[in-house]
This record gives C-alpha cells, sequence and structure tokens, in this order.
C-alpha cells in the first residue's frame, strides 16, 4: 500500500497528462476533419479617364478588405495599372471580406496627365471587372494663360 514518489509522479503524470492530450487530440481532429476557413481575393478591373472614357495607365491602386466593427485590416493589395488601364490583384485570408476599400492615385505626375485621387467602396461580390473613373486635374494657372 505504500507508493513511492516515483510512482506516485507516474500516476499523476499519466491520469491528468492524458486528460490534456485527449482534449488536444480532439481540438486537432475538428480541425482535420473541418479544416480553417480560407478565402483567396481577387480584385480586377480598369482605370479610365472619366472625360473621355480612355484608360489610363501606370495609376496605383491599392484594394484593403474592410470589415464591419473593425479599423483592422488583415492585408492590403496593390499594384499599377498596364497601358490599357487593367489592373488585378490577389490575397488570401481568414473569411472573404463585406466589402473592399479600393484607393486609385496618380503617381507619375504630368506624364500620363494629372488625376484627382479616387477612394470607392466595392462590394466583394463585384470585385470583379470593375471600372473606375478618374477625374483629370486641371492645372489652376491654365485660366490665366487663356485669357
Amino acid at each position: 500500500l505504500f507508493i513511492t514518489c516515483r510512482e506516485f509522479m507516474r500516476e499523476l503524470f499519466i491520469k491528468y497528462f492524458g486528460r490534456i492530450l485527449a482534449i488536444l487530440g480532439c481540438t486537432t481532429l475538428v480541425t482535420a476533419c473541418y479544416g480553417v476557413p480560407y478565402a483567396h481575393y481577387h480584385v480586377s478591373g480598369h482605370i479610365v479617364d472619366s472625360e473621355t472614357d480612355q484608360p489610363i495607365k501606370d495609376i496605383k491602386v491599392r484594394a484593403v478588405p474592410s470589415y464591419e466593427g473593425t479599423d483592422e485590416y488583415p492585408f492590403d493589395m496593390s499594384t499599377s495599372t498596364d497601358s490599357l488601364g487593367y489592373f488585378e490583384l490577389y490575397g488570401a485570408g481568414d473569411i472573404e471580406p463585406p466589402v473592399y476599400i479600393i484607393e486609385c492615385n496618380d503617381v507619375d505626375g504630368e506624364l500620363n496627365g494629372s488625376y484627382a485621387p479616387v477612394i470607392e467602396e466595392i462590394p466583394y461580390e463585384e470585385s470583379y471587372d470593375i471600372v473606375i473613373r478618374m477625374t483629370p486635374e486641371h492645372k489652376k494657372h491654365r485660366s490665366c494663360l487663356t485669357k
């Protein structure tokens, strides 16, 4: 009836460690069977001049997934438009966002004309083949030259 310290520790270890392993094993089993939610993001479209509907190249396009009730963004994606004004962005995360915040900025200055920045909210379902129109910025001193 007398138990040594070593036997006592062994029994204690088996009793409690076994329970911990059982709990962790069940959790791992559930994750292995059903997986962790994961989504691939794809946002694409064209940037065009609002006055001429001509494509605008070299516009920096940034898409940020937006989740209600939080100011934290898990990631953002950015690229520049090609010569046809086309852009395509890819990303991945835990869940699909309900909305993307799309930011468009003219970063090349006067090279392709100067355009005012645009920020739009696009629903996730409509994030393919979107068209964003940017308004040309007219120089203030231009009116002085025409007088």
